[in-house]
């Protein structure tokens, strides 16, 4: 299948105790305004979960931003990470106050790239194109199940297909949940409570997260996995980003089967849709289950009832139940629900990210 290039996958991570990010910050923005599609991991994070984070969204660039003084120690520990996946990115990238005496040694473990303070976004983004013109699948030879699974991702991102199709096999033991709602009703945070509670019950979870693109040929910045925990066993939990150019569909158009491959590996598999909540009416037969979320505070009755996901989802959760407001809030959910669905009425579960035990009950409501 020929496929239109595809913009470079981008990491930018702040590894380390470095409590700076502004920088950081202002480069995936920058990137992501010159075309590429962005994940920010977030300060603070350990070399073991960068290298994790990068296998499983089998980036393209990675990029590692230090201003602590202790980039020699930090960098060289995040490879040792990688070469214990037996998985490399395209392009190795290091970032912030690094004095042009250690450039070489950097070079030497195997950074393609050294941008200091004062480089251009514009420089960046020019250097990285003409090393990393598109996304690309690379061959790599790590037998780690969930990072071959990571590289399968991207040859049905890329191509839509799988040279081994036997892999694409519905499995009926495991589950895929649909999880859609407009933006800031805690899709992300709710998912990132699952993630918990699945670790809890001995249960594999993996989440293909969608994002927007930008228009006129920006990129997206692909922030969802930011209200994750990072799970330091990726066999029980992976998680990807994927942009979506047509926001429209709520979720990339390979993301079917994406999710059918990951049922095959994992428990639970959720796909969490872009924040929208009145257009978008999805039933796939891939799906098990679908879920609307809605939350107080994102508008009254009318809203409600003009939401076409409430028309057919299974179970609806209503966050942040801690908030004042909320019972009236409820009350018409309900109401609207028993107009519009008097035959079929769906579960509705009140979730808190405060109250755990509301947690537990909206997750094993998803088998």
């Amino acid at each position: 299948m020929s496929k239109e290039k595809i913009t470079p996958r981008i990491m930018i991570a702040k590894p380390g105790l470095d409590g700076h990010d502004r920088g950081a910050v202002v480069v995936v923005q920058g990137l992501r305004d010159e075309g590429f599609d962005v994940i920010y991991t977030g300060l603070r994070r350990t070399a073991k979960e960068i290298a994790i984070a990068a296998a499983q969204e089998d980036v393209d660039v990675l990029g590692l931003s230090v201003l602590s003084g202790a980039h020699m120690t930090v960098l060289s520990t995040i490879l040792e990470e990688l070469d214990k996946l037996f998985w490399r990115p395209s392009l190795l990238v290091a970032g912030g106050i690094i004095p042009a005496k250690d450039e070489a040694s950097l070079k030497k473990l195997g950074f393609d790239l050294i941008f200091g303070p004062g480089t251009s976004l514009k420089d960046i983004g020019e250097n990285i194109r003409k090393n990393v013109p598109s996304r690309c699948i690379r061959k790599n030879s790590s037998k780690i199940p969930w990072v071959q699974t990571s590289a399968h991702l991207t040859e049905l991102e890329l191509n839509g297909v799988l040279e081994n199709e036997s892999l694409l096999k519905p499995n009926k033991k495991s589950r895929i949940v649909l999880l859609s709602g407009q933006g800031g009703v805690g899709k992300s945070t709710l998912i990132g409570e699952f993630i918990q509670t699945a670790s809890k019950q001995n249960k594999s979870i993996a989440v293909i997260a969608n994002d927007p693109s930008g228009a006129q040929g920006r990129g997206a910045i692909l922030a969802d996995r930011l209200r994750m925990p990072m799970d330091k066993s990726p066999e029980k939990c992976l998680i990807r980003s994927i942009p979506v150019s047509d926001a429209s569909l709520g979720i990339s158009k390979e993301v079917g089967s994406m999710a059918t491959l990951l049922s095959n590996e994992y428990d639970l598999v959720i796909v969490e849709t872009l924040g929208l909540g009145q257009h978008q009416y999805l039933e796939a037969d891939w799906v098990d289950l679908s879920i609307a979320v809605v939350a107080p505070g994102t508008g009254d009755h009318w809203q409600l009832r003009k939401s076409a996901i409430l028309d057919v989802c299974d179970h609806i959760f209503i966050t942040k139940s801690d908030t004042p407001n909320f019972e009236v809030f409820q009350n018409d959910v309900t109401e609207v629900l028993h107009d519009k669905r008097k035959d079929k009425m769906p579960t509705i579960i009140s979730v808190s990210q405060k109250d755990k035990e509301s947690i537990l009950i909206a997750f094993k409501s998803l088998f």
